[in-house]
């Protein structure tokens, strides 16, 4: 596959709405995405749950190199971009290890099967308008 194509591929997927992929996110996972929502509810220091058009809330991990911007709260409208990753046990470990989620917040979180590594995230302001989140290499939360 040439550069043409897999910005061709890159393209075709960066602007996938958060609803085509909370079916079946597997055939996602490791594509990079935009998608924009409100945020449904909190998951610790890094992270949220974004909400769907089904009404199932899909989780983001906002990482710490990309935590250095405004404070995220349930109810915001904001755009996310990130990588769709497979939740792994090991992933869970690394948050509570790090302190990022509470033990409750861990339960909860371990029924997620995937969630979006987020890169960048803006809080929107008005028709169109954003505030410049954060950006930064997607670590994790």
């Amino acid at each position: 596959i040439d550069e043409i194509q897999k910005e061709a591929v890159f393209r075709k997927y960066i602007d996938q709405w958060i609803g085509d992929i909370e079916v079946d996110p597997t055939p996602y996972v490791g594509t990079k995405l935009r998608s924009e929502g409100a945020v449904a509810s909190m998951l610790g220091t890094q992270g949220f749950w974004l909400a769907t058009p089904s009404g199932n809330p899909f989780l983001v991990s906002w990482s710490a190199e990309a935590f250095d911007g405004p404070a995220i709260a349930m109810g915001d409208t904001i755009a996310v971009e990130g990588v769709v990753t497979e939740m792994q046990e090991l992933t869970l470990v690394e948050w509570s290890t790090a302190q990022t989620i509470s033990d409750v917040d861990r339960m909860v979180a371990e029924f997620a099967t995937h969630y979006i590594d987020a890169d960048r995230v803006d809080i929107m302001r008005g028709e169109g308008e954003a505030e410049e989140g954060s950006e930064g290499a997607a670590g994790g939360n």
